[in-house]
């Protein structure tokens, strides 16, 4: 298993959220063209790939997913996707 973690603090600390916003579609697409080319030069399957994100995070993944499929016509294996909650768990 590999996992990558995307560091997107300067895309994320934008003057304002709506720009923020904004970059999640950037980063997103930078990720589907990270997957084709793992999939294009070391052979990884599309289907074995698991994308998680939180809060904008997740829209980033989306467009990750909507990037691969733009670009070879294959769906990822998974997309996983939270939101903030107000709940404490103790």
């Amino acid at each position: 298993m590999n996992v990558i973690l995307v560091d997107w603090q300067n895309g994320a600390t934008a003057p304002n959220y709506y720009q923020a916003v904004a970059n999640t579609r950037t980063v997103g697409a930078m990720i589907g063209r990270l997957l084709e080319d793992f999939n294009a030069y070391a052979g990884m399957s599309f289907q074995n790939v698991h994308l998680a994100g939180h809060s904008l995070g997740s829209h980033i993944m989306g467009y990750a997913g909507k990037e691969v499929f733009r670009l070879t016509g294959h769906k990822l294996g998974r997309i996983t996707g939270t939101q903030r909650s107000d709940r404490v768990i103790h």
